[in-house]
């Protein structure tokens, strides 16, 4: 019964394995791209890398006005409108430092601009707009 049990989970296991969205929220979703982008800066001859990071509203995103704040002691934070709770995550700082906090407020469904810099092998995020 078990390996029965374990041959059908593992499929789907298989299958979703590169669904980084799968059960996350809305600030760990930000960190995965700021992974991606991280370490494609840092395989490049480029100094910065600025791209645009789209909301989802699901699973566990804004459906309205969201402020996205890079706080002083490095946590990255989602916070909805339409909700009591944000979302924050420390899951980024593997690949980038902030040398300061920052913060950007935008409409539901608005993409937040997102620019990394590169000094020596050190990447800090350093606008949020």
């Amino acid at each position: 019964m078990q390996r029965m049990f374990v041959g059908l989970l593992l499929p789907g296991f298989l299958i979703c394995s590169g669904c980084r969205d799968f059960m996350t929220d809305a600030a760990t979703r930000v960190a995965f791209e700021i992974e991606t982008e991280a370490e494609a800066l840092a395989q490049s001859t480029e100094k910065t890398r600025t791209f645009l990071h789209h909301p989802k509203r699901r699973p566990a995103g804004c459906a309205d006005v969201y402020t996205m704040t890079l706080h002083g002691n490095g946590t990255l934070s989602v916070h909805c409108l339409e909700r009591t709770n944000a979302y924050s995550t420390t899951y980024h700082r593997r690949f980038v430092h902030a040398p300061r906090a920052l913060s950007v407020s935008h409409a539901g469904g608005e993409a937040t601009r997102i620019t990394l810099q590169k000094s020596g092998s050190q990447i800090a995020l350093i606008a949020l707009e």
